[in-house]
């Protein structure tokens, strides 16, 4: 095989086809820990902090990517731009730019810089919620979803609390852990309810070796143990910029996966 028909079977065509292998699901992790490392540089120098405010406006941002990823899957969006990896890209940049228009607009006025990535997001989600088709909406599908994540997600907390470990006392880890379990609720109920396939190649041997609900030990076990090496760790600016990628992987396709299930 040839170096071009090799770039093309695992990594242009995948772009395209929204799918992914071993070749490209390493090569885009390596980029998202790039974007990571460069997130930090730049919300440092910004005077970025990881409190209820950033997590305000952050969450919206995520939440959008997750109704973006919908309309492409239901046929609404056709570009290849609004693949999983391109969304990621352009939330990205509109999250960036509000930020540093917001801190423009701060040094100017005082106003709280969060204020303006605030409304861009929920502005954006307004305009992209308009494509919605709620004709179709099955509100059972999104209580059923939120109500096992928050079983499972109360399930570990009292567990792990009755062991006398502290690792989910803290709000942005529960948090973290949620929304893996938010991810692997609506994964397993796009799965065994309306036949959905899981694109991550790993998830999808998991559940085939075993079963659709192993989701949840293979989530639930990862993101454990990442927040147990977090937390031995100097619990800095990195590890927080860490822990808000993984609110990020584990809310915006767990908001895709709803969306898609609600409105079959």
């Amino acid at each position: 095989m040839s170096a071009n028909n090799f770039f093309q079977d695992y990594l242009i065509r995948p772009f395209y086809q929204d799918t992914f292998n071993l070749f490209n699901t390493s090569l885009y992790a390596v980029l998202f820990l790039i974007l990571i490392l460069v997130t930090i540089r730049i919300f440092k120098k910004l005077d970025i902090s990881f409190n209820s405010g950033f997590y305000a406006y952050f969450i919206l941002f995520i939440i959008l990517g997750g109704i973006l990823g919908f309309l492409k899957d239901f046929h609404y969006l056709d570009s290849p731009i609004y693949s999983t990896v391109g969304i990621y890209g352009l939330i990205f940049t509109l999250f960036l730019t509000s930020i540093i228009i917001g801190k423009l607009i701060e040094k100017v006025t005082q106003l709280p810089y969060a204020l303006i990535p605030l409304l861009i997001a929920i502005l954006s989600i307004v305009v992209a919620s308009v494509n919605l088709p709620f004709n179709l909406i099955n509100f059972n599908v999104l209580f059923v979803t939120l109500a096992l994540a928050v079983l499972v997600s109360s399930g570990l907390f009292l567990g792990l609390k009755k062991l006398k470990l502290n690792l989910l006392n803290n709000k942005t880890n529960f948090g973290i852990l949620f929304s893996q379990m938010l991810d692997a609720s609506s994964t397993y109920i796009g799965i065994t309810s309306y036949g959905f396939q899981e694109k991550f190649f790993i998830a999808d041997y998991v559940m085939q070796t075993f079963t659709p609900v192993s989701i949840f030990f293979l989530k639930a076990a990862t993101i454990l143990i990442v927040l147990h090496m977090l937390e031995k760790s100097d619990k800095g600016f990195v590890e927080e910029s860490i822990k808000a990628a993984l609110i990020a992987i584990g809310l915006g396709p767990a908001v895709r996966n709803t969306l898609l299930s609600m409105f079959q």
